[in-house]
């Protein structure tokens, strides 16, 4: 594991940032931050990449925040992202925030339990198992607008049986979806000026 803060005091508030940085090739998790407290997390212009997990942000007592803007979330064998929160009640759930940013060849890309999130103009694409799955059927998560790896969507098994794009699952608004993968012109350490993906 490349970063990690695991609390047990449940009024600890642990603020991590990573901006423009690289966590690749851990056998672990390339970022974790989990226990109980409220573990605020943001990622930005960065690369996390063939790790197990890319990205686990778990809480058990409060609430929790992920936003991963501008970065590229790629052959991380598990998960790139996961969000686990505990739910009832809505305060220890976890907020996601995931733009603009690359999520491909994971075994899963975003995985959530007990978890809201929104999610706008990312890209999905080559991801094994799915792109993105939400255990909760309650808690509410709005992935439209981004690509999923197929001009006619995902493929949902009840809601796009006949997606060309990576595998989804779960209770969540994926429609309307880009036709398209986006242009993204901005900098991670691997890209220092633009790349179309």
């Amino acid at each position: 594991t490349a970063v990690a803060v695991v609390g047990n005091a449940t009024d600890l508030v642990t603020v991590m940032e990573l901006i423009g940085c690289t966590l690749e090739d851990n056998l672990g998790y390339g970022l974790q931050a989990s226990g109980n407290g409220t573990h605020i997390v943001t990622v930005q212009n960065s690369v996390i990449a063939r790790n197990a997990i890319g990205v686990f942000v778990s809480n058990l007592s409060t609430a929790g925040y992920l936003r991963v803007t501008n970065s590229l979330i790629e052959n991380n064998a598990q998960f790139g992202l996961r969000a686990d929160g505990s739910t009832p009640p809505d305060s220890r759930r976890i907020v996601a925030y995931v733009s603009n940013s690359v999520l491909h060849n994971n075994g899963t890309g975003f995985y959530l339990t007990g978890a809201t999130a929104e999610l706008k103009d990312n890209s999905f694409a080559g991801n094994t198992t799915y792109a993105m799955v939400t255990e909760s059927t309650v808690m509410p998560a709005d992935a439209s607008n981004n690509w999923w790896g197929g001009s006619n969507g995902p493929k949902h098994a009840t809601n796009n049986p006949s997606g060309s794009g990576d595998a989804v699952a779960g209770v969540f608004l994926f429609d309307p979806w880009l036709g398209a993968a986006p242009f993204f012109s901005h900098s991670t350490p691997d890209n220092p000026t633009s790349a179309s993906q």
